[in-house]
């Protein structure tokens, strides 16, 4: 302790011999440089007068920010871990409700019977914001979004598998919760990996495949020859050899094999 004590103090003096360096945040300057890196950009056996800007930037200015989000950082992650244990969900998803205004995309509104997002968001906080010593809100953001990722892919296979109104419905309220962000769908790594390349964007081929879906439901579900009908010639629908004076025939064909698969 004693150790640590002199460690920072000699940071503060070196740091405030050439900086506006506050002494309020003393021990921060020391945190942020042992647990955090925040001088990790500056190589010790070539120093650059370069170097001058980055302890501004990443130590300075960095400072009170940090001192204001650890104790929120810690508080996050302890409740995340406490969910393992039986009874603790409610109590992390007051955490969560308690800060979310710092941050963006935080569904605790649109979660399921199950809490599968909350459960999601607990266990990628432990993931993504370990070690919490060296963990900012940044993390958290990133284990929000990457958990919003894993909860809508969940919800499109099931609506594949299902072929039901209801889970693709599920899966569309859940996509309104992404980001398209090259850091987090890195993160992501594996789920992604075999989408082809798609000019606008991941989001975009992911809305695609939803849209396809939706055309799908909207020929299982009519009820009428004509709204059958209307439903094989909508846009983006194409199919060859239709007759339209064997719509009742199609409707019956049609609905007896999505009710097969509705009951398997």
């Amino acid at each position: 302790m004693q150790s640590a004590k002199r460690n920072d103090l000699k940071l503060f003096d070196a740091l405030k011999a050439f900086w506006d360096a506050e002494e309020q945040y003393k021990q921060v300057y020391w945190y942020m440089v042992k647990f955090m890196g925040a001088l990790e950009g500056i190589n010790r056996d070539a120093i650059e007068p370069s170097d001058v800007d980055i302890i501004q930037e990443e130590l300075i200015e960095k400072a009170p920010q940090v001192d204001a989000e650890q104790p929120i950082v810690w508080e996050i992650f302890g409740a995340a871990m406490r969910t393992k244990l039986p009874g603790n969900l409610s109590q992390f998803k007051d955490v969560l409700q308690q800060h979310a205004d710092l941050f963006q995309r935080l569904n605790l509104e649109d979660d399921d019977d199950e809490y599968t997002v909350l459960n999601k968001y607990a266990d990628s906080i432990v993931k993504f914001a370990f070690p919490p010593v060296s963990a900012t809100l940044d993390d958290i953001q990133l284990a929000i979004d990457v958990a919003n990722w894993e909860a809508f892919l969940d919800a499109l296979v099931d609506a594949f598998d299902s072929v039901e109104r209801d889970d693709l419905d599920r899966a569309e309220i859940l996509f309104s919760y992404l980001t398209e962000d090259e850091v987090l769908l890195d993160k992501l790594g594996t789920p992604l990996s075999d989408i082809p390349d798609e000019e606008d964007g991941v989001m975009a081929y992911f809305a695609g495949l939803m849209a396809h879906l939706d055309l799908l439901l909207d020929i299982f579900e009519a009820e009428t020859s004509s709204e059958l009908w209307a439903a094989l010639h909508a846009e983006g629908v194409e199919f060859e050899y239709l007759y339209e004076e064997l719509a009742e025939g199609y409707l019956k064909k049609i609905g007896t094999e999505y009710e097969g698969k509705a009951d398997d």
